[in-house]
C-alpha cells in the first residue's frame, strides 16, 4: 500500500489485501488509511481479536494513528512485528507513505 501526506490510499495490490483481510471496495484510491483499519477490523473481527489485546476498536485504532502520525514526524518507528499486526510504515520527505510486511520478514514473523 502507499498512501499520500494527507494518509490517502493512492495504491495497495491484491496480494497485500489478501494477507490483511482487506475488502477491495474498501481498498480504493483517496480512502483514508484510518477507515481502511476501521472497515477491516469490523470486517473479520475474530481475526483481530488478538490484535486488540482485549482493547476497544476505537482506542486501538487511535493509539495506532498517533503511531502513524508519529512516524510522519520522526521518519521511523519500531515494527509490530506479527501476522495479522499492521504493517510497518515508511515515511518519504514530503510525508507519503508506503506500509509493508518486510519487517514482519526480518523479525521471523509472517507466512
Amino acid at each position: 500500500m502507499i498512501y499520500d501526506a494527507d494518509e490517502r490510499l493512492v495504491i495497495c495490490n491484491a496480494k497485500y489485501r489478501e494477507y490483511y483481510h482487506i475488502t477491495e471496495d474498501v481498498a480504493l484510491p483517496g480512502a483514508l488509511y484510518e477507515d481502511i483499519i476501521r472497515a477491516t477490523l469490523c470486517a473479520d473481527p475474530q481475526h483481530f481479536a488478538p490484535l486488540l489485546g482485549g482493547q476497544d476498536r476505537e482506542s486501538w485504532i487511535a493509539q495506532r494513528m498517533a503511531a502513524i502520525r508519529t512516524t510522519s514526524r520522526s521518519g521511523s518507528r519500531q515494527p509490530q512485528g506479527s501476522r495479522g499486526q499492521p504493517p510497518d510504515t515508511h515515511r518519504c520527505a514530503d510525508g507519503a507513505g508506503a506500509r509493508d510486511r518486510a519487517s514482519d520478514h526480518r523479525l521471523g514473523h509472517g507466512p
